[in-house]
């Protein structure tokens, strides 16, 4: 998705557009802009390194707003940006919460690609035998602050890598202002006043 929404996509459909090579016009383009650039800011609101929660907060209800609101886009997928956001908006304002990345699918995206690597077809043995393999290296590489590969290439292999630069990082900039008390009222109620 970063190189997809990035500028260099606008670069050359703005050039095919001059050459009179498309169908788009000038609109469509910036249209097209605008979208790619919410979802870069939707991805950039929950991995951001160094985001201050507010921040957080307001970019993935911006980027909600606009991408809701486009018309053609399946209602499902509508639904589930909404049903990410609004949790999002309350996990974003806790004080406990200073890497929200890892509050999303991805660790077990990572743990399953990691999984593949090792072995590409597995039974549930398999995958307990591989789990073990693989939380070994993955505490060794934690604390020893190895990287996870000596050649970062394109796909899985980097995204893999920024994810655990991004945990290895001892920097907690980003938890929100709420303390949540285990006693008191729903953690929903508790959180209310901020983000609203």
């Amino acid at each position: 998705v970063l190189k997809l929404a990035s500028s260099h996509t606008l670069q050359k459909l703005a050039t095919l557009l001059a050459a009179g090579e498309t169908d788009f016009t000038a609109g469509d383009i910036g249209c097209l802009g605008c979208t790619l650039f919410m979802m870069r800011l939707h991805l950039h609101s929950v991995n951001g390194r160094e985001v201050p929660s507010k921040h957080r907060a307001i970019y993935l209800w911006a980027s909600m707003l606009f991408l809701t609101s486009i018309k053609g886009v399946c209602v499902t997928t509508k639904r589930n940006l909404v049903s990410d956001t609004i949790p999002f908006m309350f996990l974003m304002a806790r004080s406990d919460v200073p890497k929200p990345r890892n509050a999303t699918s991805e660790p077990a995206e990572h743990k399953f690609g990691c999984c593949r690597v090792i072995c590409n077809s597995f039974t549930t043995l398999g995958f307990a035998e591989i789990n073990e393999k693989d939380e070994r290296r993955s505490g060794m590489q934690y604390k020893n602050n190895f990287l996870p590969s000596r050649d970062p290439k394109k796909g899985y292999s980097s995204t893999y890598r920024d994810y655990v630069e991004f945990n290895q990082n001892k920097a907690q900039p980003s938890a929100g202002p709420v303390h949540i008390i285990d006693e008191g009222v729903s953690v929903a109620a508790q959180s209310w006043k901020e983000v609203k």
